[in-house]
């Protein structure tokens, strides 16, 4: 492998490209599930002031 050539497009690039697609949708996989599996502090507090109330 010759280091001293750049070679720039989806063409050549591509299974830095996959790799690069498919660690983004693990991260926001990620992001999303502990979105919806914690819920946040102010929810938490409106649904109690609603009970209360």
């Amino acid at each position: 492998m010759n280091h001293d050539k750049v070679t720039t497009g989806l063409k050549q690039n591509w299974r830095q490209f996959s790799l690069l697609v498919l660690i983004n949708a693990f991260v926001d996989g990620m992001v999303g599930l502990e979105r919806t599996i914690q819920q946040s502090p102010q929810i938490n507090r409106f649904q109690e002031s609603c009970t209360i109330i």
